[in-house]
């Protein structure tokens, strides 16, 4: 630091320390963004979907999951499906459906979604009652979960029924 017992600092010294200080701070942002963009981030939505047939008395309730990719980069999804409660175990669907003709697994780019329906009853399936949340999972296996009210609501009342 500066001559002489003061100790204390000349302008240069200071800049110096001060530029020092803001090239650290801006390696550590550059560093988490940096890692933050090179993670799989998906945004999984279970949600509920109502089919009107023309004619019918009825409308007929589905559930269906959303899954949007929020990634910087394409993502390939191979399989779908619900988390149960109590257990490392997954309610999957086998044969997902998606109404735009796309197949399955399906690559998603970055900021772009997909909905995979189950069919009408699916929710009547036994396991249902114990479902926690809806999952997305990854080629690469990277696995990300979401709940809704939706969701929520569906599996208190499937409960409510088994009970």
């Amino acid at each position: 630091m500066g001559e002489g017992m003061g100790g204390t600092m000349t302008g240069l010294e200071a800049a110096t320390l001060g530029i020092a200080i803001l090239g650290a701070g801006l390696g550590v942002i550059n560093t988490l963004q940096s890692l933050s963009r090179d993670r799989v981030k998906l945004r999984v939505t279970p949600k509920l979907a109502l089919s009107l047939y023309p004619g019918a008395a009825d409308t007929i309730t589905s559930v269906c999951i959303e899954v949007l990719n929020r990634s910087t980069f394409p993502v390939t999804i191979s399989e779908v499906g619900f988390t149960l409660h109590g257990t490392d175990k997954q309610f999957k669907l086998p044969q997902p459906l998606l109404l735009d003709g796309g197949h399955f697994p399906r690559r998603l780019e970055p900021r772009s979604s997909f909905t995979v329906y189950f069919g009408p009853g699916a929710e009547n399936h036994p396991a249902f009652a114990s479902v926690k949340s809806a999952y997305a999972k990854t080629d690469c296996g990277e696995m990300a979960t979401g709940d809704s009210p939706a969701l929520r609501s569906l599996v208190e009342e499937r409960r409510a029924i088994k009970s």
